[in-house]
């Protein structure tokens, strides 16, 4: 029931996005998108919230 659920809720969401594609260059990009923004949120949250600035050995 559980392989069900998670087949189910992935069809949605890839049918939900607007975007149903098998080509895996195409879809990389979304995730490189979507790890960029992660990066961007977590750089920010240290900006504003810890008051840290980016340090330049990080990456």
């Amino acid at each position: 029931m559980k392989k069900l659920c998670l087949l189910l809720l992935g069809l949605i969401i890839v049918t939900f996005s607007g975007c149903i594609t098998t080509n895996w260059h195409h879809n990389r990009r979304h995730f490189v998108q979507i790890r960029e923004q992660i990066r961007y949120m977590h750089k920010e949250f240290d900006r504003i919230f810890m008051d840290l600035e980016p340090d330049p050995t990080e990456r």
